[in-house]
């Protein structure tokens, strides 16, 4: 169904780092869905602070009514291609992305570690599962 072609983690100046993926579709995307968790990780315990099953990324592309995927929506889209509803074809580009201190002033969490999951079903079959781990300081 998909490729990826790159995925690519580099350190910047400053200790920023920059995300690239390049993923080359196989086949039109006609449907989308995504399960997204937000955790805080702790020694002690790990606080989930939101989660989303089986948001429909096509409707949230036209009406963006969930006001936490919506902003991180907003902050995603300077640095990819996703910026129409579906279907997707050709490639899903998220180009050196980058995620600072300062633009987190706006987003409702403490400062601490933390781990965001993906998993995303394509077409109607579960193909692909991203995480990605930080720090908020």
């Amino acid at each position: 169904m998909a490729i990826y072609e790159k995925c690519l983690i580099e350190r910047g100046n400053k200790s920023l780092n920059t995300i690239t993926l390049q993923q080359k579709l196989l086949q039109p995307l006609r449907s989308v869905y995504l399960n997204l968790s937000i955790v805080q990780l702790s020694k002690s315990l790990n606080r989930v602070l939101y989660t989303f099953d089986n948001v429909d990324v096509c409707n949230f592309l036209v009406k963006r009514r969930n006001p936490v995927i919506r902003l991180l929506f907003e902050y995603m889209k300077q640095f990819s291609n996703v910026n129409h509803s579906c279907p997707f074809q050709d490639y899903i580009l998220l180009r050196n992305l980058v995620i600072k201190n300062t633009d987190l002033v706006r987003v409702p969490i403490p400062k601490g570690e933390y781990s965001v999951m993906t998993s995303w079903k394509l077409n109607g079959i579960g193909v692909v599962e991203v995480n990605g781990f930080g720090v908020y300081e």
